[in-house]
């Protein structure tokens, strides 16, 4: 079974480089994948396609506050604990995001228990922020330029006209300000790429019924989006989808090491 997947993955690999410029294919095959990592070939051949985001923070943690920083951008949060007992009187408020000598405030219409991640574009002009909020997880895309803060499960629902549980997966687009989220609850999972730039959210429509997502990928071209869903249930499959055709299509099975191999190419989640 690994040697077909390695088969199925170097035709793949193949069919991308032919159709990539000569920059491009050299990025591709050149770039990203740590050499002396233990991983599987069809991971390994996986990975290299894809664009690694190199915008992961560092956290700083006391009992009054939690703090992530990458260079001139921050991410502060006061810890605080409510009257009512419980796992869930502990939470954050006074969320607030510098850039330099700016500082913004996030305002929340919901009680936030714990930053799962963040996450810079690759130019570093806006901010990824994924928030756990006790029934699942909220997104906030902040502009460092003047502050102005989206709420993507409120964009999504809008669009969608239906609740917006979770966003479970996110990642930036290597050549744009583009979003790419996998959204839903624990039972149905769905794909979109919010553009921030325009303001705008596109649906990916997916060859089949999805249960969760674990992976969203972006190729190094930034015309390709994969993702890693499992469908029926503990069954994970690899799809891709074609920005310029605007269609999706399943491509190899995944096991669920192979899944886990992948968490380096998404935002790290941090460990409460």
């Amino acid at each position: 079974m690994k040697l077909f997947k390695f088969i199925v993955l170097s035709l793949v690999v193949v069919s991308v480089l032919s159709a990539c410029s000569p920059k491009e294919a050299n990025a591709a095959t050149h770039g990203k994948v740590d050499e002396n990592a233990s991983i599987s070939p069809s991971a390994s051949m996986a990975s290299s396609l894809y664009y690694n985001n190199k915008s992961q923070g560092t956290v700083h943690r006391s009992s009054q506050q939690f703090v992530w920083e990458s260079g001139s951008v921050s991410l502060i949060a006061a810890k605080l604990k409510s009257k009512e007992p419980g796992p869930d009187s502990n939470y954050l408020g006074g969320i607030t995001v510098k850039n330099g000598d700016q500082k913004f405030q996030l305002t929340l219409k919901i009680k936030v228990h714990q930053i799962n991640s963040v996450s810079l574009s690759g130019d570093q002009q806006f901010m990824a922020v994924s928030l756990f909020t006790g029934a699942g997880s909220q997104i906030m895309v902040v502009n460092l330029a003047n502050g102005e803060a989206v709420d993507l499960n409120a964009e999504l629902e809008a669009k969608t006209n239906r609740y917006v549980e979770t966003i479970s997966a996110y990642n930036w687009s290597p050549s744009n300000h583009q979003l790419a989220v996998a959204y839903g609850d624990t039972s149905l999972s769905n794909i979109a790429i919010y553009d921030v730039d325009q303001k705008s959210l596109s649906l990916v429509s997916s060859p089949t019924l999805l249960i969760s997502t674990a992976h969203v990928l972006w190729q190094i071209s930034g015309e390709v989006l994969d993702y890693v869903s499992e469908s029926p249930s503990d069954h994970y499959k690899l799809y891709r989808y074609d920005l310029k055709a605007s269609k999706a299509e399943e491509v190899v099975d995944f096991s669920r090491d192979e899944v886990n191999e992948l968490n380096r190419l998404s935002p790290e989640y941090i460990q409460d």
